[in-house]
């Protein structure tokens, strides 16, 4: 998402941004890269419920790849869609300010680093979802 999102980025490398970008492209990208704490708790879930399975290598290696090339295909998705399928994506920029519905959408993202007991995981990812949620709050 890194890359993606810099590369549509506008003023960078062109005054528009690379990949086709429209005004709307690099905020979201900005907003799929802001919900990778969501897999971080999925994954957490996961290995609680799992425990340690005492996989063989050959396995690991296996789900390594399918793993890494979910990742890719879902970045391809994503930024396909933030490129070439923006008109499908409501407006979340007026200019340089957000609009009503990238306010709400934040808000609603981030609610969970003022709950409590936001999971039932360790306190580290506790700790990186408030840094994610004041990450993009700090922006509005």
């Amino acid at each position: 998402m890194v890359v993606v999102h810099t590369l549509s980025f506008p003023g960078l490398f062109s005054p528009t941004g690379l990949l086709g970008a429209s005004p709307q492209t690099t905020a979201w990208l900005y907003m799929y890269w802001g919900a990778f704490p969501l897999f971080v708790i999925a994954y957490a879930w996961l290995k609680h419920d799992m425990g340690d399975p005492g996989l063989p290598p050959g396995l690991v290696r296996r789900a390594l790849f399918i793993g890494t090339l979910g990742v890719a295909i879902v970045v391809v998705g994503l930024t396909l869609l933030a490129t070439a399928g923006h008109a499908l994506l409501p407006a979340i920029m007026r200019g340089n300010n957000y609009t009503p519905a990238m306010i709400s959408v934040v808000l609603t993202v981030t609610k969970r680093d003022r709950d409590p007991d936001p999971v039932d995981a360790a306190p580290a990812l506790h700790t990186g979802l408030v840094a994610n949620g004041r990450d993009v709050r700090l922006v509005l």
